[in-house]
């Protein structure tokens, strides 16, 4: 039975993070840092170091994709798609586990974790996000 509570807790846990990550980004993403300037991102890599991370580009891509230009979005960053929908489906999703006392939510994402950590699917994930900081790294420096 404690481990049952301690699972659910865990669960609860995260499904409190998430939705804390997601209000953090729908903030993020829809204030402005600068009305004169309203593509203006935030990454502590670039600010520091000037050099770009591979997620440079990304807020301003689900803007553009949530504003129906696509090709911005494909230019500032191509992960902005797979995280526009992460944003769009997982509120509705969180809410409707909560309701349900379902779960569905953590399992497919534990499943994600699971399958993603397998080597025939790693090293193809790793290899994109080298290319994709490679790219970054010439957009944002040329």
């Amino acid at each position: 039975m404690t481990t049952l509570v301690n699972q659910k807790r865990n669960i609860n846990r995260f499904y409190i993070l998430l939705t804390a990550l997601l209000i953090a980004g729908g903030l993020y993403l829809f204030i402005p840092f600068s009305s004169s300037q309203p593509d203006v991102g935030f990454c502590p890599l670039h600010s520091t170091t000037g050099v770009a991370c591979p997620g440079c580009g990304t807020g301003k891509g689900v803007r553009a994709i949530f504003q129906l230009d696509l090709y911005k979005a494909w230019m500032a960053n191509p992960f902005s798609f797979p995280l526009a929908m992460l944003v769009t489906i997982a509120p509705f999703w969180i809410t409707f586990d909560l309701w349900r006392n379902n779960y569905s939510f953590f399992r497919f994402s534990h499943w994600v974790n699971v399958t993603l950590s397998k080597s025939y699917f790693f090293a193809p994930i790793i290899a994109l996000l080298i290319t994709n900081w490679i790219w970054n790294i010439f957009k944002y420096t040329l």
